[in-house]
């Protein structure tokens, strides 16, 4: 098994004009190594949804459709799969970020009772997140 790293998917996946060296070795690396298995890192999708949302501006239905398709993808082995898979069942129909939904299912499986959180706006939305208000000294 190999393992690969955000710039790597990121070039399996996206079609950069800046880089198209890089994507086809990218892809060809993909082809090569799904026998033997391709890790990719929780960090590593934390990553690319990042770089998705921020640099290609990829609405969030992209992102979900990919991250389902890489899910079933042969081969790929995703780290913490069913975390993953509830953070993104809940990114796909909630109004917080992917990384938002998975620090809530990485929680849960540690048989936490909440999550508290400074946001005020869409992660408090959740009834698993409660508010913390900063006291003033």
């Amino acid at each position: 098994m190999i393992a690969i790293d955000t710039n790597i998917l990121i070039r399996i996946i996206y079609d950069d004009n800046e880089f198209p060296e890089q994507s086809a070795t990218a892809r060809a690396l993909m082809e090569k190594e799904s026998e033997k298995g391709i890790f990719i890192s929780v960090v590593v999708l934390l990553e690319t949804v990042w770089v998705l949302r921020s640099r290609y501006k990829i609405p969030k239905l992209g992102i979900v459709t990919f991250l389902k398709m890489l899910m079933d993808t042969e081969g790929v082995v995703i780290e913490r799969r069913e975390q993953v898979i509830r953070a993104l069942r809940d990114y796909e129909i909630g109004g917080a970020g992917f990384a938002d939904y998975l620090i809530l299912a990485s929680a849960r499986d540690h048989k936490c009772d909440t999550v508290y959180t400074f946001e005020t706006r869409r992660l408090a939305r959740d009834p698993r997140v409660n508010v913390l208000e900063a006291q003033a000294n």
